[in-house]
């Protein structure tokens, strides 16, 4: 649980407060994501860059996005459908 959530779980708050929150949160989020990219490519050199952002990036999805649907249809299976 993230802190915000923490504090506003623990006192009477209005919905409205609850939105802000949440924008707020994800303003920084996507501040924190926009210089992913700059940073991802000055690691290697101009020669490496393709293949050492690349390999890594499919690597990671093949591994979690390739086993997600069946981590979701074992879950099913073995009862925790919803």
């Amino acid at each position: 649980m993230s802190p915000e959530a923490d504090i506003l779980s623990h006192h009477q708050v209005p919905p409205r407060t609850y939105a802000a929150v949440g924008l707020l949160r994800a303003r920084s989020l996507r501040d924190e994501e926009l210089d992913r990219p700059a940073i991802m490519s000055e690691l290697f050199p101009t020669k490496l860059r393709c293949l050492g952002i690349g390999t890594w990036y499919n690597l990671t999805v093949a591994v979690f996005g390739g086993t997600a649907p069946l981590v979701i249809h074992w879950l099913g299976d073995i009862g925790h459908s919803s």
